[in-house]
């Protein structure tokens, strides 16, 4: 795993980022620094399972112990540590899937258009919407794009992001981006899997047991498990806020370039 930014990371084999520790940072400022991650035993944890407590009439005690007994964390890349190395199987065979982005971009015609106002990128047509007017809530934007025989926009790596952020360039606002956050999960609307996570800073998702967390945002009192996302395009650019009322802002979302008729 590395870090590619503040807090946005990916697994050197591209496999889908949907798990993550809470604990990543490292007290020591120069190994903070690192963009690699390594897996750390926690030691004080060991050296209390090993010892045996009493209580006052000499019996063993088991201690409720909270401190987790691993975590991960920010490393200089040219640290020396063990590595673990994974291949399949004998007689495995893996079967590729591609998400509908994938193939899309794997075909890679030459004939791929789109119509007026939409903005072309890697097979996909992408358009601003909310530009006129004063914007529009996060449902009615899901709704919008229904309208249209679009999704909202999911964002499945650095170049779709980049890309989309620059459709935002001197409008001052920050736009809805098609994640779901609902009852804890987190999720793409048009199920794209969930390669990638660009929350910024001042955001906080954190992990309570299996597919489920709380969001918090730094300044504002209180946890949620239901939240909306949009992309930043006026403080931390590029990066996603969590939104828990949901306002009006523009939003986007792409359409195959196929589906669409022109006039």
């Amino acid at each position: 795993m590395k870090r590619i930014n503040y807090s946005q990371y990916e697994w050197s084999d591209g496999s889908a980022f949907d798990y993550l520790l809470e604990r990543l940072s490292n007290e020591d400022p120069e190994e903070e620094r690192g963009i690699c991650v390594a897996i750390q035993f926690n030691i004080s944890t060991r050296l209390m399972q090993k010892q045996s407590l009493y209580n006052l009439f000499g019996i063993p005690v088991q201690m409720a112990r909270n401190v987790p007994t691993y975590f991960w964390t920010h490393q200089r890349c040219d640290n020396r540590h063990l590595a673990i190395c994974r291949k399949p199987g004998f007689d495995y065979h893996s079967r590729s899937e591609h998400s509908a982005k994938e193939a899309r971009r794997l075909e890679k015609p030459n004939n791929w258009k789109c119509p007026n106002g939409y903005k072309l990128f890697r097979g996909m047509c992408y358009k601003l919407y909310g530009t006129g007017d004063s914007g529009v809530t996060f449902s009615e934007a899901i709704q919008r794009c229904k309208n249209e025989k679009a999704n909202l926009v999911s964002l499945t790596d650095i170049y779709e992001n980049g890309f989309v952020t620059s459709m935002l360039q001197k409008l001052n606002s920050n736009a809805w981006i098609g994640m779901d956050m609902s009852d804890g999960r987190v999720r793409w609307l048009d199920g794209e899997p969930l390669k990638m996570i660009r929350f910024g800073p001042d955001n906080r998702v954190i992990r309570i047991g299996g597919d489920r967390h709380i969001f918090q945002n730094v300044g504002q009192a209180g946890f949620s498990s239901e939240a909306c996302v949009a992309l930043d395009a006026t403080n931390m650019v590029g990066y996603w806020d969590i939104i828990f009322n949901r306002t009006s802002k523009y939003h986007l979302f792409p359409k195959y370039c196929n589906d669409l008729k022109f006039n």
